[in-house]
């Protein structure tokens, strides 16, 4: 792993391995208490085909968290995805077992994946004359703040809506045509890539270490805006240089690249607002959702982070290593 070269107080890390993991309770457990013993807080999901983390530590802990991996039997070798933070970005330690590591509500055979592009290469495929199908294995709100240029807006609101689209792909892509493939982080892909592959498509091709590897590779080439990722950040930079705004507000139509969840704990809904307009609207989406039983008090100026529902608050604050879910 390679720290970032701006020193903050935290770092934000994450990894995540496919291969079969022989005793799922017992990884929940290695993980959960070596993590909490550092302070760390985290989205942990571990299934009999892998491991998935997102996890935030603070910066002197760092090196004992890089000495585990390294020493860690299955982890061992496999590159982590590190970035600054200011605190925290996770409310508490989370480590569960899961059915899927990514929910596309099916089985999906990942012993053959798409071809590897690294950052460099995709930067010369996207530059090509003749440029392959590119699809972007995210959902449509995290399109909508930052993508590359000339990708499609999916238009799916979970990874399990991928899969109806295959069929749709089979009556406009020929399988013969080279199809590019991009997530955040990689792992999407992994599943994707597989599935297309099982569906007849020949030339899959995915974007080695995701969004998060090229930005820091390639910064902004090709790229527009933001990227949205699933903390209490929302949405960074993919370079060291900010890119240009490109989502818009919710309310008014002005530029805004700042993600909120209504303040009504029953709705929850995303949105991206300006500041005005959360001001406006007492940080909800709509004006109904004002007059909510359960809306939690907005106070202008504080640091947006997402607002958690109801369930949420009834639960216990304390760390979390559960089982399947």
């Amino acid at each position: 792993m390679t720290l970032p070269s701006k020193k903050a107080p935290y770092v934000v890390v994450s990894y995540y391995r496919l291969g079969r993991i022989e005793d799922v309770t017992a990884e929940v457990k290695s993980h959960f208490f070596f993590f909490q013993s550092l302070d760390v807080r985290s989205r942990v999901y571990v299934a009999l085909s892998g491991i998935n983390a997102q996890l935030s530590i603070a910066w002197e802990h760092y090196p004992l968290l890089e000495e585990w991996l390294y020493h860690h039997p299955f982890l061992r070798g496999f590159r982590c995805k590190v970035q600054p933070a200011d605190q925290h970005v996770f409310p508490r330690l989370n480590v569960r077992e899961k059915r899927q590591l990514v929910a596309f509500d099916c089985e999906i055979d990942v012993s053959k994946t798409g071809t590897y592009l690294s950052p460099r290469e995709w930067r010369a495929w996207l530059e090509r004359e003749e440029r392959p199908y590119l699809i972007d294995v995210r959902n449509d709100y995290e399109w909508e703040v930052g993508h590359f240029e000339g990708s499609v807006k999916p238009h799916c609101t979970s990874s399990r809506e991928f899969i109806t689209l295959v069929d749709g792909l089979k009556k406009t892509v020929s399988s013969e045509k080279e199809i590019m493939m991009c997530c955040t982080g990689g792992i999407r892909c992994e599943f994707f890539s597989s599935f297309l592959l099982n569906n007849g498509f020949k030339r899959v091709y995915q974007l080695e270490g995701g969004i998060l590897e090229y930005g820091r590779q390639e910064g902004n080439a090709h790229w527009k805006g933001k990227l949205f990722v699933f903390d209490d950040r929302l949405c960074v930079d993919i370079g060291e240089t900010p890119a240009p705004t490109i989502g818009i507000c919710h309310q008014c139509g002005l530029p805004s690249d700042c993600y909120y969840n209504c303040a009504n704990m029953d709705c929850n809904h995303l949105f991206l607002s300006c500041s005005e307009c959360l001001q406006q609207w007492k940080g909800c989406c709509r004006a109904g959702c004002q007059n909510g039983v359960r809306v939690r008090h907005y106070t202008p100026g504080e640091a947006h982070r997402p607002f958690r529902r109801k369930s949420y608050y009834q639960q216990s604050s304390q760390p979390i290593a559960g089982g399947r879910t």
